[in-house]
């Protein structure tokens, strides 16, 4: 699909004005000049990559369950966010294990709307005296 009007960044990461074209839900061609839907103006980006939060809307990973997992997951979709990683805390082994397992859960299920889990901040300190 084609668009036009847009403000993007090019290649040298400078604003500029002009057309795309999206295949497959990947941006396929940038140009001066496309036909296509009018953007009016709006800016385009590429999906962000959310590299360390705690939480959001009400839910912290730590203490939350699988579908406060989700609706993390999805307020970050609604944020321009497409993928994450979720940081624990310095806490219990159980309390880690806990979160660690229930974030693995999430990995591997289809979770339609969500931002995509890439992976696990593990604040420290990590630290065995033996």
């Amino acid at each position: 699909m084609d668009f036009k009007n847009a403000i993007y960044l090019n290649e040298d990461f400078k604003l500029v004005q002009g057309g795309f074209s999206v295949e497959g839900g990947l941006f396929t061609r940038f140009a001066d000049c496309c036909g296509g839907r009018d953007m009016q103006g709006l800016y385009v980006f590429p999906g962000l990559v959310d590299i360390h939060l705690h939480g959001a809307v009400g839910y912290d990973f730590m203490n939350c369950d699988l579908s406060g997992l989700c609706e993390i997951a999805k307020y970050q979709v609604g944020q321009g966010v497409t993928s994450f990683s979720i940081a624990s805390l310095t806490a219990a082994e159980q309390s880690l294990s806990r979160a660690y397992s229930m974030a693995a859960e999430f990995q591997y299920e289809d979770r339609h709307g969500c931002a995509t889990l890439r992976g696990i901040t593990m604040e420290g300190p990590f630290l065995l005296p033996d």
